[in-house]
């Protein structure tokens, strides 16, 4: 499970970043994890599951980047597919993001995935487009569809939230509270000479551990071991239920400016020491 929120304004102030993102990863405390990095001999940039060697967020040199959330709820399926290439085969691939959805929704309608979003970015010269893939089938529709959020007229702040619901149109309260903090944070702090304040007031939030429950989707799709306890520390952006060695192990912070330089931070946590360990990468997208 995970959560993430991003600014994304082709259109933004030159002294500004184009694209603000942040991301929570939520898992097991004691899976093996390799932390950010540019993976060796390959255009992929990101943190690793060192079990099946996919990935929850990475990015490429191309200007492409996808990130995948699981869906509450929709884990039961013994046999299924492995997730975690999904978001690899996207930004080291030769298809378009709304391309690579289109095949991926045939995909999913033949193989047997358990539930999840995939929402992946495209920067261009251009243009910035954001794109989001569910396999399970929002409330008010009885199929999946490939959507471009950034055509949607209600996001006119340029700020956008994913989460683990089984529908965007109704996300989980924390969803709702971090997007409203972050896009405050945005708005004081989206200037370059502001960018070690902007990286800190996002870190802060996405380290969050305020409940945001009663919640009814989480009610609605809480799985039967979820008691309310589980619900009440589930709700909250960093998510702590060290009960059963489950949590927020990884907070990721990408901006990219006008000049399509991209800076990269991750902090894992070292499940042994307890200690956050911070990454850093910077590169030149270089985008057609």
């Amino acid at each position: 499970m995970c959560i993430t929120f991003m600014y994304c304004n082709h259109n933004a102030p030159l002294d500004s970043y184009k694209l603000v993102l942040a991301s929570n990863r939520d898992e097991d405390f004691r899976r093996e994890t390799k932390p950010l990095h540019q993976w060796p001999n390959r255009d992929v940039i990101g943190g690793q599951d060192a079990v099946k060697g996919g990935t929850w967020l990475a990015t490429s040199t191309n200007g492409k980047l996808g990130i995948l959330l699981n869906v509450l709820g929709e884990n039961s399926r013994p046999n299924g597919r492995d997730r975690g290439p999904l978001v690899v085969k996207y930004v080291e691939g030769q298809k378009s993001a709304e391309e690579y959805l289109t095949d991926l929704k045939k995909e999913t309608e033949e193989n047997v995935f358990n539930g999840f979003h995939i929402v992946l970015l495209e920067l261009t010269l251009q243009s910035t487009n954001i794109y989001h893939f569910s396999n399970i089938a929002p409330l008010d529709s009885p199929s999946t569809k490939v959507t471009n959020v950034t055509n949607k007229q209600e996001n006119k702040d340029h700020v956008y939230g994913f989460g683990n619901s089984q529908c965007t149109s109704q996300p989980f309260q924390k969803v709702i509270f971090g997007k409203e903090k972050f896009a405050e944070i945005v708005n004081k702090f989206n200037r370059k000479s502001e960018s070690q304040n902007l990286i800190q007031n996002i870190l802060d939030l996405m380290k969050n551990k305020q409940s945001n429950y009663p919640d009814p989707e989480i009610d609605r799709k809480a799985e039967a071991d979820m008691d309310e306890d589980y619900k009440m520390r589930y709700s909250r952006v960093c998510v702590d239920i060290s009960s059963i060695f489950y949590g927020t192990r990884t907070h990721s912070i990408i901006l990219v400016d006008h000049n399509n330089v991209m800076d990269f931070h991750e902090w894992t946590l070292d499940y042994e020491t307890k200690k956050w360990i911070h990454t850093h990468i910077r590169k030149t997208l270089n985008m057609a």
